[in-house]
């Protein structure tokens, strides 16, 4: 169950779960180690990646024939994410297991085609809105600032460089970070990433409209999907944990019928962290501003009550292609939780 579900999707590929298996129960703990202090301070996209996690605990668990019943921060002030107890379950059918080892990002350019009335049905769960047409084309424009702000930003950059893996062989043995191979990049845009983690070049490169750039090619790329997806409610470490399950049950129902999902939280989690981002970074007032004026926008196109907040932002549809690769993940018995 554990080796199939740890196939689960975590920002720049971290895996930050870790495990303490007992006889018929199973703890999940948080290495927050593994979690960016800038993009992540509250831990809330780590808790999506368990989220995801527990999902296919879910899945797999029922795919022979167990129930899991999960209970999450069952210890408070703890890294303890969840806590998951195992016992027969009366039905034992699962028709989203199977898909769990086949999900992957896919990066590449979708199908510009409008979901139809099943794939909405399929696709739709509690708290979701998809934005199509016009609207969709509002949520990249904004969504797709985030890689000028990252390039842009010192503090930003050095977190971005230092989770890039270049090479297979490398890949192999770290079994973590951002696998060059899965974003999909062209010879061109491979070499102007390899050069620019040279600073000077990149400031440089900078002035002439390279940061710039890659905003508008990741606009197009996230304009060429069937929808734009949101997740919202409120935030809260438990609420984050929801949004990862549903975020997975989508992901694998989309796979089920040739679709794909790319997770496009910077943004998101920029702007609405965003006094963490004027603390810990030298942020420009330009980016501030884009990333407050953005947040507002989306907000309002998503018809948003002040209580509730954008949790993570999401794109899908039919790849015209298929992924490059698929990054690594580390086995369970280098996963096991270390007391202390």
């Amino acid at each position: 169950v554990l080796s199939k579900s740890i196939n689960a999707p975590s920002g720049d590929n971290s895996q930050p779960w870790r495990f303490s298996i007992k006889e018929d129960s199973l703890e999940i703990f948080n290495d927050e180690s593994k979690t960016n202090p800038i993009f992540d301070s509250k831990q809330y996209g780590a808790y999506i990646g368990h989220g995801c996690l527990l999902r296919n605990i879910r899945e797999s668990s029922l795919s022979v024939g167990l129930h899991a019943e999960i209970t999450y921060f069952p210890e408070k002030d703890s890294t303890l994410v969840a806590r998951v107890n195992f016992s027969i379950a009366a039905d034992s059918s699962s028709h989203l297991a199977e898909f769990i080892e086949k999900r992957k990002t896919n990066r590449n350019h979708y199908k510009n085609q409008k979901l139809s009335l099943e794939e909405k049905n399929l696709l739709n769960k509690e708290n979701i809105t998809f934005l199509e047409e016009r609207k969709k084309e509002t949520a990249a424009k904004h969504l797709s600032k985030a890689e000028k702000i990252v390039f842009e930003t010192k503090e930003l950059q050095d977190i971005i460089f230092r989770s890039l893996v270049w090479t297979p062989k490398v890949e192999q043995v770290k079994k973590e970070g951002l696998f060059i191979k899965t974003l999909e990049l062209n010879p061109v845009q491979q070499q102007m990433l390899w050069f620019s983690q040279n600073r000077s070049i990149l400031n440089f490169i900078n002035k002439i409209g390279f940061s710039k750039l890659v905003g508008e090619s990741n606009k197009e790329t996230y304009i060429a999907s069937s929808a734009i997806g949101f997740i919202v409610g409120k935030r809260s470490p438990e609420s984050f944990l929801s949004v990862g399950e549903t975020l997975e049950q989508i992901w694998l129902e989309a796979i089920s019928i040739g679709m794909n999902l790319q997770i496009i939280n910077g943004f998101v989690f920029m702007a609405t962290d965003l006094d963490v981002m004027k603390e810990k970074t030298s942020i420009s007032k330009e980016n501030i501003s884009l990333l407050q004026e953005g947040l507002s926008e989306l907000r309002e196109v998503l018809s948003l009550e002040e209580e509730e907040h954008i949790l993570c932002a999401f794109r899908v549809g039919y790849p015209k292609k298929e992924a490059s690769a698929k990054s690594s993940k580390h086995i369970v018995e280098e996963l096991l939780h270390k007391e202390g």
